[in-house]
């Protein structure tokens, strides 16, 4: 299905759900394109039940937050993002996407060129988050730019992320660049095997709050030495020898380790998912 050119103030395209849904929402091989939530939600806003986001293409919407999709599920609720790219979103806050409340996976997706004027270019995680669990698994968010945090802006002191495996590159904000205060989160968060690299206004911008040894399972990497580095396995300060988003195979444009790459082979093994975002195997004994 195609959903273009609507408006409402939330939810430009779908609004879904009210408080207490139990059933399972599904919204698969969808196209949002142009479409405008004056206050929240430029394609889809969920407020109810747990939602199943797969497939889909967000592009052009724009909203005053979650320029495509905006997240404000009860707390026991999961919302999957799987395999969906989003594309050109504006918004005043979270351009992709803004994570208000509810659990939150987002697995497999690419985020590119999407734009807010305040934080969170791609991804906005609000304080209202706090204590509530997510995952951010085999992501590209490239080229997306705000004001703070051109990809990711973190503002939940509390929430239990699991980041892993993601290239957040070529960013650009004010401050942060790749990802803004990547250390308010919960000790129940987690960083492991990402690359954050080349990201214009620094690949993070911790001010008080940069990523901590509990918080770090290592084989990540940073260009400028600005997000990680608190265990020995990190390699901050390196050029990861990025290729250009592009197709590479798979059903969405990722960064290539280009030959020589240090990042390559060099991830924590037993923490890879079985297939990167392309769904290609990884192998076992060595990943990236």
């Amino acid at each position: 299905s195609t959903f273009a050119d609507n408006s409402a103030p939330t939810g430009g395209a779908v609004q879904l759900g009210t408080p207490g849904d139990t059933f399972v929402q599904s919204i698969s091989g969808s196209t949002f394109v142009d479409n405008r939530g004056a206050v929240e939600g430029g394609a889809v806003v969920e407020s109810g039940g747990p939602l199943m986001l797969s497939d889909d293409t967000f592009s052009s919407n724009d909203a005053g937050q979650g320029g495509a999709v905006y997240v404000v599920a009860p707390d026991d609720a999961t919302v999957t993002v799987e395999r969906d790219e989003f594309d050109a979103n504006t918004a005043t806050d979270g351009g992709g996407l803004f994570w208000y409340s509810g659990n939150l996976d987002i697995l497999d997706n690419t985020f590119t060129v999407n734009a807010s004027n305040n934080a969170g270019g791609a991804l906005y995680q609000a304080e209202h988050t706090s204590d509530q669990p997510g995952m951010l698994i085999n992501n590209t968010l490239d080229g997306n730019s705000s004001y703070t945090g051109g990809a990711i802006a973190n503002q939940a002191a509390n929430a239990a992320w699991t980041i892993d495996n993601n290239t957040i590159a070529h960013n650009s904000a004010a401050q942060g660049g790749g990802i803004a205060s990547p250390g308010e989160l919960g000790s129940g968060s987690m960083y492991a095997n990402n690359i954050v690299a080349d990201n214009s206004g620094g690949d993070c911008y911790a001010a008080s709050h940069s990523i901590t040894s509990g918080q770090d399972d290592g084989g990540n990497l940073d260009s400028d030495g600005t997000c990680f580095g608190a265990v020995s396995t990190d390699k901050p300060g390196v050029n990861p020898m990025l290729g250009p988003l592009q197709n590479n195979g798979g059903p969405l444009p990722t960064d290539e380790l280009l030959p020589g790459s240090p990042a390559i082979d060099a991830a924590i093994d037993g923490l890879c998912p079985s297939t990167d975002e392309r769904g290609v195997p990884r192998p076992t004994g060595a990943c990236d």
